[in-house]
């Protein structure tokens, strides 16, 4: 499922960032199994969204400025339906 692996990508990027073991541009794309440009619009989507992240030449990796906290959470909701043959109509994706 698209929306699985992207909201995998952006905890593991979250992960790998808040460790500071991201390495170089190249080296966290291919951590993520991404191309640089991917990688680049992924970041950008996380600073719009309020993350001011920089890479640190000192530390070969991108950093946080300040603590960030990243929860991704994709819900299906059944109103009215009864639980059937032991699945449960509140069913969480990604978690």
């Amino acid at each position: 499922m698209m929306l699985e692996r992207t909201m995998d990508r952006y905890n593991k990027m979250h992960q790998l960032i808040k460790r500071e073991n991201t390495g170089t541009p190249c080296e966290f794309a291919r951590k993520l199994g991404i191309s640089k440009s991917q990688l680049y619009n992924c970041l950008e989507e996380l600073r719009i969204r309020g993350a001011e992240i920089t890479y640190s030449k000192v530390k070969g990796s991108y950093v946080y400025e300040v603590p960030v906290e990243v929860r991704a959470e994709f819900t299906l909701i059944f109103p009215d339906t009864e639980v059937r043959d032991g699945m449960n109509p509140n069913n969480r994706i990604g978690q």
